[in-house]
């Protein structure tokens, strides 16, 4: 039995490709399909169906990927056992996160001088990447989860508070009640400034909040600059809105008012931090989901149920 071998095997299932494991594990592809076909001759069976551009595995190939991927896991963490709760964070981790992030792009240049034998590589779009086939360790992720093969860490209970810059409500209209947010210009997260609504709870229950406005955009982060610019009211969620209100860039309006916190804009759920269930995790990226745990915290976003 090689083990050597095997660990190949598992790797290419779970990349989907063997390009991928190639990729992962550096080492040619030719080598990658060869270590495969010689443990498919060794154990007498076809594991891998190979179809051009994909892989499948054969019923015999599931069982033995099942089995083979339950011990390998074991292994691991006996080795990361092995290796002392004080391993020194080290090497290169991939994250991914939204295309207009602004949580992870504040928190990575925090942890790297911090942990200075960590490299980070961030990918950042509105795709649900493939973790596995992107060789992804951890991706931020809004809303609910709908991957279950994959292990979550829910960092907060998503809820969304109105601001405006200290400029624009300095010359806009009195804003004492959500009845006010009518006579206002806002800045609107979506496709078209037609139509929208804002869904805020406060003092007297929910209300749907008709909004108007002369800019609408698809990016968060640009609605928020556009509210420090000073061209109207912005409903932002709390953990993004928090620096700039301490930094005096923003200020909270209707401090009684914010959207319910299951139901986030859209879709709901909450903030999560996502990674490969069978992957065995480095201290590097324990070390990080660590961090982000702890600044969620720090910046005040309602704590997870």
């Amino acid at each position: 039995m090689d083990l050597n071998q095997i660990a190949i095997f598992v790797e290419v299932v779970g990349a989907g490709s063997f390009t991928g494991a190639a990729r992962t594990l550096s080492l040619p592809r030719a080598s990658v399909s060869r270590k495969v076909a010689i443990l498919e001759k060794a154990q007498g069976v076809r594991l891998l169906h190979r179809i051009t551009r994909s892989l499948t595995l054969t019923d015999v190939g599931e069982r033995y990927y099942d089995a083979c991927h339950d011990h390998l896991t074991a292994l691991a963490q006996a080795n990361q056992m092995a290796a002392g709760e004080h391993e020194t964070p080290t090497g290169t981790i991939r994250v991914s996160g939204p295309a207009d992030d602004y949580f992870i792009s504040q928190a990575a240049p925090e942890f790297l001088a911090i942990h200075h034998k960590v490299s980070i590589e961030i990918v950042l779009t509105d795709d649900r990447l493939d973790l596995v086939g992107e060789r992804i360790d951890i991706a931020l992720r809004a809303g609910r989860l709908e991957d279950s093969s994959m292990m979550a860490r829910k960092l907060a209970a998503g809820f969304g508070i109105v601001c405006a810059s200290p400029g624009y409500l300095a010359s806009a209209p009195p804003l004492e009640s959500i009845a006010d947010i009518k006579r206002h210009d806002c800045i609107i997260h979506g496709k078209s400034v037609h139509k929208a609504k804002w869904l805020l709870e406060g003092p007297s229950g929910q209300e749907h909040v008709a909004v108007a406005g002369r800019i609408a955009v698809n990016s968060m982060m640009l609605a928020l600059r556009a509210s420090i610019d000073g061209m109207g009211l912005v409903l932002v969620p709390s953990g993004i809105a928090e620096p700039e209100v301490n930094a005096g860039r923003l200020a909270r309006v209707l401090p009684d008012w914010q959207t319910p916190p299951a139901d986030w804009q859209t879709p709901p759920g909450g903030l999560f931090l996502v990674y490969p269930s069978h992957r065995h995790q480095s201290a590097a990226a324990r070390a990080f989901i660590d961090f982000i745990v702890a600044k969620t915290s720090l910046l005040g976003w309602l704590p997870a149920p």
